[in-house]
């Protein structure tokens, strides 16, 4: 829509002043990625709630209490069966706790290196020729909130009864929600 000519307009003033410092390029840079942001900024605060409050706290408190309610959790039927912990082998010490973090890091790393990269100066000194980290970064938290809600709709919709022991931390499922209202709002 509207955005596009806005940043072409604002491209075409910064490349107007000719070939500058690289850091001059990345205050450039900046400026449209922050045009950027405040013209997408409805879409980027829904993908972050859809994350935090609904991938992070409803799904999760939906799937104790669905889980409390189908017995399975009075050990009135036997759980399903993990099969990824019945074939990887348990790492067991404190010196492995960084090994189950390792993907995160590595995409968080690569989100950054993206970040920095957008920021550098492109030959012929085009700005509209680079990934936006606006753009980057929208599409990242609403892939991952997308991820979240598949993940949450098949486990759901799984037939009862629910997680294996391996998933569940006593702690966690002790402080289960006992009704919908309280899977809405408690954290």
């Amino acid at each position: 829509g509207m955005e596009v000519p806005l940043l072409e307009e604002a491209a075409e003033r910064e490349l107007a002043l000719g070939r500058r410092p690289a850091w001059q390029f990345a205050l450039a840079r900046m400026r449209l990625e922050l045009s950027l942001l405040r013209s997408q900024l409805k879409l980027f605060v829904a993908a972050v709630v859809g994350l935090l409050y609904g991938a992070m706290m409803v799904f999760r408190n939906l799937a104790f209490w669905q889980y409390a309610r189908s017995g399975a959790a009075a050990g009135l039927e036997a759980r399903l069966q993990d099969a990824g912990f019945a074939a990887l082998p348990d790492l067991e010490g404190a010196q492995w706790n960084w090994v189950g973090d390792l993907p995160i890091y590595i995409v968080n790393s690569l989100l950054l290196a993206m970040g920095v990269w957008s920021l550098r100066s492109p030959p012929g000194g085009n700005v509209l020729h680079k990934p936006f980290m606006v753009n980057i970064l929208l599409r990242y938290v609403s892939v991952l909130t997308l991820g979240h809600t598949v993940r949450f709709v098949t486990y759901i919709s799984t037939v009862y009864p629910g997680s294996s022991e391996a998933c569940l931390d006593p702690e966690v499922t002790q402080g289960a929600p006992t009704s919908l209202v309280e899977a809405l709002f408690k954290r």
